[in-house]
């Protein structure tokens, strides 16, 4: 750990992430000192389920600590996060959502026609016949996209923030941040926040990582 906040120039954290735990309490009782000692300022756990967010607060709890936060997958077509979303806003707990385009298959680029690159890692998780079954879901984007005049990867980040989690974005050029920028002037209606949840499970995808609790 003093390694690596050395090379990132760094006294403090600002947040101490714990990757899909093997065993959250022993895992915690390494990062719990690091946070009296002030070396990090928060405790986040990442790629985990309810039970697990529950056991990991119970142990910092008896510590005299909070869980800061949780990094989880969700999507459109991961949205059986819901009910882990809602508690940490009930709890005070910040959700940060990974794959919220799932990896370009919502973000307008591709579809049925002009699928991922056939022996592409991301082609093996969402191959062309997925895509044929997004396709509604696809139209829907484009249309929400068109009416706020935004760029399409916009609205599925748009419906992750109005869910109630935070987004967690992939930027490789400034062009990219300045779409980012203007869309988050724009707020999803309620209607059009639920037209989309209910398209998207019209779709029966449920994408999911072998690296996620099942």
């Amino acid at each position: 750990f003093e390694e690596s906040m050395e090379r990132l120039h760094l006294k403090s954290a600002d947040i101490f992430w714990l990757h899909a735990p093997k065993n959250i309490e022993k895992n915690l009782s390494e990062a719990v000192p690091l946070m009296r000692r002030g070396q990090i300022k928060s405790i986040g756990i990442s790629n985990v389920s309810m039970e697990d967010i529950k056991t990991a607060e119970k142990y910092l709890e008896k510590n005299g600590l909070k869980l800061g936060a949780v990094q989880n997958h969700f999507s459109l077509l991961r949205n059986d996060q819901q009910p882990i979303v809602d508690y940490c806003n009930s709890k005070g707990i910040q959700y940060y959502a990974y794959m919220v385009l799932e990896q370009g298959a919502l973000a307008g680029r591709y579809n049925a026609k002009n699928h991922f690159p056939t022996f592409s890692m991301r082609n093996l998780a969402f191959p062309k016949r997925k895509f044929k079954k997004i396709e509604g879901l696809l139209s829907m984007i484009r249309a929400i996209a068109d009416k706020y005049g935004i760029d399409q990867s916009q609205v599925p980040i748009l419906w992750v923030i109005a869910k109630g989690a935070i987004p967690i974005i992939g930027i490789t050029k400034p062009v990219y941040a300045e779409k980012l920028s203007a869309a988050l002037n724009v707020t999803l209606s309620d209607e059009e926040v639920n037209k989309l949840t209910t398209e998207a499970r019209k779709t029966g995808i449920r994408q999911q990582g072998s690296w996620e609790p099942q």
